[in-house]
């Protein structure tokens, strides 16, 4: 199994680059989704053999999968995520099984915090990460991104276990 801390350090990374680089689009409330792209391309780059993320350099980063195993089982109600369309924002994992579900990411804006869109990204992540359920992920966070922080609600075995303010500026 992949250390939490590992995954912890990359996504921080990632995250620390995207405030770094590209802060206008929180500073412009740009959309969530170039927000995740952004956050998305910089995680890319870290997951590379040669790097110290060679652990898990191996596995496939995806944005709004919608694939489970070889299906589209994402697009259906399971027993455990009670949405028609479930996209997570971004996953890590292998393509074409659930062996190695590792890491499963909803992102939310501080200028997008409606509660229906947080209650839908709790359910997704508790979903997720529930290992009796369909996926099975590893680690599911949550994360709001703020002005100069994250906020990041760390999710195990279907349940919020913790959380963390990282902060950037």
């Amino acid at each position: 199994m992949i250390d939490d801390d590992l995954l912890l350090t990359f996504v921080r990374e990632a995250i620390s680059e995207f405030y770094i680089r590209d802060y206008h689009l929180i500073e412009n409330q740009a959309h969530e989704r170039s927000v995740v792209g952004r956050i998305f391309h910089y995680m890319e780059t870290l997951l590379v053999p040669d790097s110290k993320y060679k652990d898990i350099s191996h596995l496939n980063l995806d944005i709004e999968y919608n694939r489970n195993d070889k299906n589209q089982s994402n697009a259906k109600h399971t027993k455990d995520i009670d949405s028609i369309h479930t996209y997570p924002d971004t996953i890590l994992h292998s393509r074409g099984n659930n062996n190695h579900n590792t890491l499963v990411i909803e992102y939310k804006l501080s200028s997008n915090s409606s509660s229906d869109g947080n209650e839908s990204d709790i359910r997704k992540l508790k979903g997720f990460t529930k290992q009796s359920g369909d996926y099975c992920y590893n680690l599911g966070l949550g994360i709001r991104l703020l002005e100069d922080s994250a906020v990041v609600d760390f999710y195990k075995n279907g349940e919020k276990v913790c959380q963390e303010t990282w902060n950037f500026r």
